[in-house]
């Protein structure tokens, strides 16, 4: 949390609580927000919560709607209501307030439907924001940025909505209580699954958002399968930290990349530019068909990984094999002892056998990708030119600081 710092006083106390609860409950805990209920991550969910926890109207997730209305980032800035929001149109020198809420109008490179994030901090060389899906990343974070940079994805930056101070009152005297009950129904917060080890300790780690809108027993797209494996093998946020050019070169390969929602678009690019994905197709004029939305089979979902973590895999014939061999020929290359110790009792609980049929099958629910996940973290290996293990996965997202030993142990020992 290098950006956070103290609000500063101008600040009412209902913005200042707001902030507090996203750096005590949000920020680096991998939680994102679903405050409308229809795609979990967007920009416009936080926005919204902020809006829904500062102007309450009887504690409802979605009070937002009387203040800012609905729609893209763009359109959150033009049709907020005047009596609830002073509109500042951007221009050099402009300097927005903590609690300002910041739009950017769509277009930029990628043809986005804008952007919008809270500003924490401001001055003359940029802002502090929180958001969620500025990076294509769908959990809340904070990032310093310049009044320009993210114009290229996001387009022009429109300016900034002010919270009218004579309307941020208290309305109720359970006014705390109702505010809070808003916050956590916008939260996806981890729900456990009856008899899947797997998937909850997926998510305990953060390796699997939870969801309101993608539930374990739902059919796993082929943009969701991708998200997950850069998320197991700790290419997500170099992913998302890719510059504006190698992020061009892999989405003008498709054919369809307007079907890719914006948070996604990094991951697919960084995918298609390291081989890690292919498409189901090409067209006449040469471009790769992605098919987001298509089904993957558990041998593909399988390749995925296998190809991020360095193997040279032509057919998915070779993945049941290695799949195999990963249990059954696993060396202690992994660099803490304690950890490895663990790892292998886990290794005697859990049979191949069931992680093996999975491979066949020709379409998989996220359920069955979290064993398959599980697998992987617990007893692949990264592999050299050579081929040659390398450091075991779970090892390295230690090293990335993806989670904390405690927290991968207290898992195991479950």
């Amino acid at each position: 949390m290098a950006f956070i710092i103290t609000p500063v006083s101008a600040l009412t106390e209902k913005q200042a609580n707001w902030f507090k609860l996203m750096e005590e409950e949000y920020l680096g805990k991998g939680r994102s927000i679903d405050q409308d209920g229809v795609y979990p991550g967007q920009c416009v969910d936080l926005v919204n919560n902020y809006v829904s926890y500062i102007f309450p109207f009887g504690g409802h997730k979605k009070d937002y709607s009387r203040t800012i209305g609905f729609g893209s980032g763009g359109e959150l800035y033009y049709g907020a209501k005047d009596s609830y929001f002073e509109k500042i149109p951007y221009s050099e020198g402009v300097i927005p307030k903590s609690g300002d809420i910041v739009a950017w109008g769509g277009g930029g490179r990628t043809g986005s439907r804008g952007h919008v994030a809270v500003v924490y901090y401001a001055d003359s060389n940029g802002m502090v924001l929180i958001h969620q899906n500025g990076s294509a990343s769908r959990i809340v974070f904070q990032e310093h940025t310049d009044y320009h940079r993210i114009e290229a994805w996001s387009g022009r930056l429109l300016g900034f909505l002010r919270p009218k101070y004579d309307k941020l009152k208290v309305h109720d005297a359970n006014f705390n209580d109702k505010i809070y009950n808003v916050i956590l129904e916008g939260w996806n917060q981890p729900k456990r699954v009856l008899d899947n080890h797997e998937y909850n300790t997926l998510q305990d780690l953060h390796l699997i958002s939870p969801s309101k809108s993608n539930k374990p027993s739902d059919i796993l797209n082929r943009l969701q399968a991708t998200v997950l494996v850069l998320r197991l093998t700790g290419n997500e946020e170099i992913a998302i930290n890719m510059t504006d050019y190698e992020v061009e070169e892999g989405l003008n390969t498709l054919s369809d990349v307007e079907e890719i929602p914006d948070w996604a678009k990094k991951h697919v690019a960084y995918a298609i530019n390291n081989k890690i994905i292919s498409g189901v197709s090409t067209t006449e004029d040469g471009k790769i068909v992605f098919s987001p939305k298509g089904t993957i089979k558990g041998n593909q979902f399988a390749t995925l990984i296998y190809r991020t973590l360095g193997y040279n895999i032509v057919s998915t014939d070779e993945v049941a094999m290695l799949y195999r061999n990963m249990f059954e020929n696993r060396n202690n290359v992994i660099v803490n002892e304690s950890i490895d110790k663990l790892i292998l009792e886990d290794i005697q609980k859990n049979s191949e056998e069931f992680g093996v049929k999975l491979l066949n099958k020709r379409k998989i629910s996220r359920n069955d990708a979290s064993k398959i996940m599980y697998d992987m973290l617990v007893n692949a290996f990264y592999i050299d030119e050579e081929g040659k293990k390398t450091i075991s996965l779970a090892s390295r997202l230690l090293e990335q600081r993806v989670f904390k030993e405690e927290d991968l142990k207290a898992v195991l020992s479950k």
